[in-house]
């Protein structure tokens, strides 16, 4: 007879399961992308200006052409998946490439 409810040891073993294979993140995938963030981020803009621009041109609307940002070739990425991109890597990567304050070093201070 099959047992209903919660089976708290398969879903852990379904659980480490899938944390042993991690999905790729959109932008290490996409070289375009990839380039379009990374430029913006340089130029201090936050991930949801990069992320509404990029919706903007993908549906194809009428915005004036960014400077120094290369084109996303009517690609578009949310700024979840840009700030998952941006914890995704190490402390001290972004500041190694130009592109700052994107992770704080500095504590919390207890309350």
């Amino acid at each position: 007879m099959k047992s209903r409810g919660y089976q708290p040891l398969s879903a852990q073993t379904k659980a480490r399961k899938r944390r042993a294979r991690p999905q790729e993140q959109l932008i290490d995938v996409d070289p375009v992308l990839s380039a379009r963030v990374r430029s913006d981020l340089k130029r201090s803009l936050t991930p949801r200006q990069i992320a509404g621009r990029s919706r903007l041109g993908a549906v194809g609307a009428n915005i004036d052409v960014m400077t120094h940002s290369p084109d996303a070739e009517g690609r578009s990425v949310s700024h979840e998946a840009i700030y998952r991109w941006i914890y995704a890597h190490r402390k001290g990567e972004f500041t190694r490439e130009g592109i700052g304050g994107v992770k704080s070093s500095k504590k919390r201070r207890d309350r």
